[in-house]
């Protein structure tokens, strides 16, 4: 498995639960990809969820495993805004029902979604700091060559199956020699960047009603504007209120190759002009696959015959619903096929 974020862990979880020995790679320095949090001290809960700021939970498939994680504490309900005077907040199972829809978020992060699922592998391995540089189809399986944060490399296998939820470019280089069609096919899908800043700013009026800034009320090249203290099971920054900020994809493909230097004062500028007081504190974050603007439409892409799989939000579509079941679709297609 390639890949330590929601759609791999899915597709894992459900592998190991029928029996199957499962080995996981990623690159970074732990599990989430794109559900990650920038920790402050070490702490999630002061940190700011720099990928995903929330999700949705919609299709009937995908909500009792959000029940999962409730129950679980590892998510809770975080409406775009609180409860108006004398009304109280609803349930949070009922937000499960039918016919509600609701924003939610991981507690106390949004990357404790994917601890969660990765701890609950006790039967599988899950290998971070492995960038997978290069792979062969032996007679024995697939052998994988990962690169080690020192530079180090190792040779691993033989694996009878392969998972690939990697972004398609990064997906693309992988299979370029070895399955040509389907790094063709991902040649459909479209990602879009996104800058992120993480910011922190004084004390403001009633923090808790300032939950996100959305469309129409931004300036021009702001996607979303949220205050990470509104969020459940957060704890406070010592500096004041914590911000992320989300650019448009056309201002991030716009200042996609400046560095980080250069990109920082135009983001505090943006984002000081949407909530009306000075900054104390700013750092920059580049996404350069952060949304997936046009998916390929499928639950996931399997090629039985190589016993290779392709998943991921690029498959259904963009956020964690569909990185979620585009992995269990993937693992489904490998329990009917394999």
């Amino acid at each position: 498995m390639i890949g330590a974020g929601i759609a791999g862990l899915s597709c894992a979880r459900r592998l190991t639960q029928a029996g199957h020995a499962v080995t996981v790679f990623d690159k970074g320095r732990g599990v989430a990809g794109r559900t990650s949090t920038r920790r402050v001290d070490g702490e999630p809960a002061r940190g700011w969820d720099h990928g995903a700021t929330c999700f949705l939970a919609e299709e009937a498939a995908f909500l009792p495993e959000v029940a999962r994680w409730l129950d679980a504490g590892v998510v809770a309900p975080w409406p775009i805004a609180p409860a108006a005077p004398g009304e109280e907040e609803l349930d949070a199972h009922t937000l499960l029902a039918p016919g509600f829809s609701s924003s939610w978020v991981g507690v106390p992060s949004m990357s404790a979604i994917a601890r969660f699922l990765s701890e609950e592998l006790v039967d599988a391995q899950v290998l971070t700091g492995q960038r997978v540089t290069s792979l062969e189809q032996a007679e024995d399986g697939w052998q994988l060559t990962a690169e080690q944060h020192d530079g180090a490399s190792s040779r691993l296998g033989p694996y009878d199956e392969l998972v690939v939820t990697a972004p398609p470019v990064q997906s693309r280089a992988l299979l370029a020699d070895l399955a040509p069609d389907l790094a063709e096919l991902l040649f459909q899908v479209w990602m879009q960047p996104c800058w992120t800043l993480l910011a922190v700013s004084e004390a403001v009026d009633d923090p808790p009603a300032i939950r996100r800034i959305g469309p129409g009320h931004l300036p021009d090249g702001v996607s979303t504007l949220s205050c990470e203290d509104s969020k459940p099971g957060r704890l406070a920054h010592p500096a004041g209120l914590r911000w992320i900020l989300h650019t448009t994809a056309g201002w991030a493909q716009q200042h996609l190759e400046e560095e980080v230097e250069s990109v920082l004062p135009k983001l505090r500028a943006l984002a000081e002009q949407a909530i009306g007081v000075p900054l104390t504190q700013a750092q920059a974050h580049r996404w350069r696959y952060a949304r997936v603007h046009r998916p390929l439409g499928r639950d996931c892409v399997r090629d039985a015959s190589a016993r290779l799989t392709l998943a991921g939000d690029f498959c259904r579509g963009d956020g964690v619903e569909h990185a979620w079941l585009s992995g269990l679709a993937a693992a489904e297609s490998i329990l009917s096929t394999g």
